[in-house]
Formats: C-alpha cells, structure tokens, sequence
C-alpha cells in the first residue's frame, strides 16, 4: 500500500474543528480508518497559518493524511505514519 502521513485532530471550538491546512485538497480530506484511506468532503469556514477551520467533515480524533494527497483514492490501502516517524 502506500504510505500517508497524518495528523490527529485534537481540538474543536464553537462548533468548528481545525485540522491542517496541508489536508485539504479540493475540500475533500482523506481520513484514515485502520490501513484504508476514505475521502471526506469538508466544508472550510476559514483558514489562518497552518489551519483550516471546518464546520463539517471529520471530528476530533479522527487521523487524516496530510501528505500524498495526490495518490489517494477512496478506499486505497495506505500504512499511516507519524510526522517524524518516516
């Protein structure tokens, strides 16, 4: 499979969940369930530095792939890595 690295989302306020920025692509992210790579769309309030501010997608907790975006399909076998831990 491939390799994708990831982000857990930790925090959420005013009804909002921030993720990073790198996530999204064409408001869709990829979140990460076991050894599968699903997409899911996103609506992006606003973003600022480094995060996108979503008001519906993924929550907190979940794990999305912040890089290879780009060879990532919905259902594609990926092995999700820590950033640092390559």
């Amino acid at each position: 499979g491939l390799f994708a690295g990831i982000s857990v989302i930790t925090g959420a306020g005013a009804e909002r969940t921030f993720i990073p920025r790198e996530a999204v692509k064409d408001n869709q992210v990829f979140v990460i369930r076991g050894e599968k790579a699903f997409s899911s769309k996103v609506d992006v309030e606003f973003i600022t530095g480094d995060k996108a501010y979503i008001s519906a997608g993924p929550e907190a907790g979940d794990r999305v792939a912040v890089t290879g975006l780009e060879l990532l399909w919905d259902g594609c076998p990926v092995k999700a890595v820590r950033r640092g831990d390559r």
